[in-house]
């Protein structure tokens, strides 16, 4: 992406403005006809005008170390650095007026080569359920195998009785009538199937056939203790398959009469499906897409000053709520109300905010409502983020996150649902720097060149520094609705650092070494970094409190957020998709990992030309020189 320099004027603005550096050149002398002597009033008063460009640090992942092998890492693009000036109006009569405000925005695409095909755990994966002809092939199984499986019991419990009376030819004639039932009806029938709960009651058929042979062995033997024991074994399998039938016999009616949370194709998806493989032919793109060179997130940060008109009579910040944010990111680009938004309160925003034109990619968060959820695992040591179900324990529409501080070090982590998108909530101040928590929502993200929208995770909060306002944030890919056994985690161990830099900081060598210099967290130094691997407990990229035994138990239950939207290998158990040494907890998960809490650089030249912060705001991210 070329670093290229636009400067526009703000969306609406139909009448020259001064500039309050104009004004104080001039020794406030205003053109008759104008707004006699208010605006130099309001410029006066105004505590700060201008704004310098900030940016989110890279950092260096090749520093990150793992106990695994697998680790990939996934860092920014170039920089795209933009000047949007914003407007700020307030008052009435001779105190009315309005202010040129600076503003800058910078954002960065990451990119991943072979996203889908890198995956170890790719195979079987795919979040996408099969087909309605599918789902009904196994409905119509689940209630035949049930059938059967009943009528094993009742030949299960004939043995017994049969056994209990020390009778050799009724045993023998209920024991091969379980065999001849299991043979004949059961094992076709299973095969036909391709369910999970098929899969389990097929290997549990392959046991009680071996112990029922063993029974008929013991009855001949006239061991009838041994064949008791042998058969009450055989009756505890059958009743527990029993159980795992009738629950997803359930399941299949509350799918058929459309209730439930199961996977069925999504209303942003087109279900046509030519090649009648039971994947709609948008989802198999979406994966072709994936492994090609995909754009698997975005971030961004905009700075505006803390502009404030005199006499209360209106505050920059004070229009830039949550709510308006959100607006300004998700939505179609250019739309009907692209003019309004940039024009709604008392703040004239540019045109690039206001019609959704600083991202690649089109986010839509309102068609996703209710489709997907987020939820947090917090800690003495911080909080994490993930995508869920809308339905898992913890869920919610959206989350704010942010970290109270127990000792001069160490944060504890904060996870709560607001209660209003019209405030940003109680900021965090940390070395000079005020923040907010963070929001965090699911959303659809449609970049350039991917064929359908795919699940995303935004994130957004507001820091102020330097007497400016730092809206930073971005988007990425939401794994675990995409893939088994894998997530998208935002981890945060503290507030955001914000590292002032001069421009010659900018242009001198050893750049990256200076930032990482006054980075207070090791993390820190891998920046917004994605990394993507296995769980492990050694793996220094994760905050402290995730590589312990709790952390391991914390996300584990985030990862069984997302059981039910993926669909697995029919037969295989959660750890052998993931490997032959996983376990069934948060060891053997795989994650996309990113820094809720990356630094942020912030270029300390408000008096700087504009070529000047040009230039700077487009190596500000960078790590080496």
């Amino acid at each position: 992406m070329e670093n290229t320099q636009r400067i526009e004027t703000p969306v609406g603005d139909r009448n020259p403005t001064v500039t309050r550096r104009q004004l104080l050149a001039t020794g406030g002398i205003l053109a008759a006809g104008g707004l006699s002597g208010c605006l130099e009033r309001v410029a006066g008063a105004t505590t700060n005008t201008g704004a310098s460009p900030a940016a989110y640090y890279d950092g260096d992942a090749t520093r990150a170390t793992s106990g695994t092998e697998a680790i990939r890492a996934y860092g920014a693009g170039p920089t795209d650095v933009r000047y949007v000036p914003a407007t700020i109006r307030g008052g009435a009569g001779f105190l009315s007026g309005e202010l040129d405000l600076e503003g800058w925005s910078t954002s960065a695409v990451t990119k991943a080569q072979d996203y889908n095909s890198s995956r170890s755990n790719k195979p079987s994966s795919e979040w996408w359920d099969q087909s309605d002809d599918g789902d009904d092939a196994n409905d119509d199984s689940h209630a035949t195998v049930l059938e059967v499986e009943r009528e094993l019991l009742g030949h299960v419990d004939s043995a017994l009785d049969a056994v209990s009376r020390r009778s050799k030819a009724d045993s023998k004639k209920a024991l091969d009538a379980f065999i001849n039932a299991t043979t004949r009806a059961l094992r076709p029938e299973l095969d036909r199937c391709t369910s999970d709960v098929c899969s389990a009651v097929r290997e549990s058929s392959d046991g009680r056939v071996k112990s029922i042979r063993a029974t008929m062995d013991a009855v001949d033997a006239e061991d009838w203790d041994e064949a008791d024991g042998l058969l009450e074994e055989v009756r505890g399998v059958v009743e527990g398959d029993i159980t795992r039938l009738e629950d997803a016999r359930t399941n299949d009616n509350t799918r058929s009469n459309g209730s439930g949370s199961t996977i069925r194709t999504p209303d942003w998806i087109d279900d046509m499906d030519d090649d009648g493989d039971g994947i709609p032919d948008e989802v198999t793109a979406l994966y072709d897409y994936l492994d090609d060179d995909p754009t698997i997130g975005e971030r961004f940060t905009v700075c505006l000053p803390d502009a404030r008109l005199p006499a209360d009579r209106g505050a920059l910040v004070d229009e830039l709520t949550p709510r308006r944010v959100i607006e300004y990111f998700t939505g179609e680009p250019n739309g009907e109300r692209c003019e309004a938004n940039g024009r709604e309160g008392a703040a004239r925003i540019h045109r690039d905010i206001a019609c959704r034109n600083l991202l690649s990619a089109t986010l839509d968060e309102q068609s996703y409502k209710g489709s997907r959820g987020v939820a947090a695992f917090t800690t003495r040591g911080g909080v994490c983020v993930t995508g869920v179900l809308p339905d898992a324990d913890g869920a919610e529409t959206m989350l704010y996150v942010t970290e109270d501080r127990t000792t001069p070090k160490l944060y504890q982590g904060v996870a709560y649902a607001p209660d209003s998108l019209d405030e940003w909530g109680e900021e965090t101040v940390a070395d000079g720097v005020a923040v907010t928590p963070t929001l965090v929502c699911p959303v659809l993200a449609t970049p350039p060149g991917c064929p359908c929208p795919m699940p995303a995770l935004f994130y957004v909060r507001r820091c102020k520094h330097d007497e400016q306002y730092l809206f930073t944030g971005g988007w990425l890919i939401d794994d675990g609705a995409l893939y088994e056994n894998t997530m998208t985690l935002l981890a945060s161990e503290g507030p955001t650092e914000v590292v002032a830099v001069s421009a010659a900081d900018v242009d001198g060598d050893g750049y990256g070494d200076l930032v990482a210099r006054r980075l207070s967290r090791p993390r820190s130094h891998y920046g917004t970094t994605m990394v993507s691997g296995e769980h492990d407990r050694d793996a220094d990229y994760l905050p402290a409190a995730l590589r312990t035994e709790d952390g391991a138990d914390g996300l584990n239950a985030l990862r069984e957020g997302n059981d039910r939207v993926v669909r697995k290998k029919p037969g295989r158990t959660r750890g052998e998709q993931a490997g032959d040494d996983a376990t069934d907890d948060g060891d053997s998960a795989e994650m996309l990992v990113m820094a809720l809490d990356a630094p942020v650089v912030h270029l300390a030249a408000v008096e700087a030309s504009n070529d000047v912060k040009f230039k700077a705001g487009a190596e500000l991210s960078k790590s080496v020189n």
